[in-house]
């Protein structure tokens, strides 16, 4: 896949602190706190994730996505206020999320879709404000 049209994300890069009261999952428990960082690449964004999940476990996870990269994991900025990243697998799209900025830009909600060890499909939906 590729990522069409502008790659100007900067509006989504910074600092953002969960807000878990706002949070609504179907799969696992929300997390009890956490931090979502979004950097600018040459190419692309970096992504590092920071949170403490419901049984209080520090977790850490970083990736990056790239613009023009042909590969499974896809990053496309649909518009100003909304950032798609894709991951497919064997032809098959396994993980999708949708990052939208509120109109003022000081919150992203975040939309992640993809399926549970049973295949049976999940939405988690995550609210984060930006940090100062």
């Amino acid at each position: 896949m590729r990522a069409m049209g502008s790659t100007d994300a900067r509006a989504f890069e910074g600092l953002w602190r969960l807000l878990p009261e706002r949070c609504e999952y179907q799969h696992q428990a929300p997390p009890r706190s956490g931090t979502y960082r979004i950097r600018p690449l040459p190419d692309g964004l970096g992504f590092t994730l920071d949170w403490v999940d419901a049984a209080e476990e520090s977790h850490h996870l970083e990736f990056e996505l790239g613009w023009d990269r042909d590969t499974p994991a896809s990053l496309e900025l649909v518009d100003e206020r909304t950032l798609n990243t894709t991951v497919e697998k064997d032809g098959r799209v396994t993980a999708h999320a949708t990052r939208r900025l509120s109109a003022e830009g000081d919150e992203l909600e975040i939309i992640q879709q993809g399926f549970k060890p049973s295949g049976e499909p999940f939405t988690n939906r995550a609210w984060y404000q930006r940090a100062p």
